[in-house]
């Protein structure tokens, strides 16, 4: 039987790090989980983890702040 990539604590983190917005946590807890897997002989999806995290926080990057407040309603007058 060969061991899961990721554990079911770093499972309920990544879940609650999603849930809370916090994007710096889901993505250092992803990368952990690429690390564990490295260990555990699964380099190839390590490796394609590591390279989906670090594409997202590129995208994430370039997208802060380009979208503007977004209103929740409109003032009168």
């Amino acid at each position: 039987m060969t061991r899961m990539a990721a554990s079911a604590e770093h499972l309920k983190a990544l879940v609650r790090a999603h849930a809370e917005e916090d994007d710096d946590r889901f993505y250092s807890i992803a990368l952990k989980v690429a690390a564990k897997s490295a260990r555990q002989g699964h380099g190839k999806f390590a490796v394609e983890l590591r390279e989906l995290v670090e594409s997202m926080r590129q995208r994430g990057a370039k997208t802060i702040g380009a979208a503007g407040p977004t209103p929740v309603v409109q003032p009168r007058g």
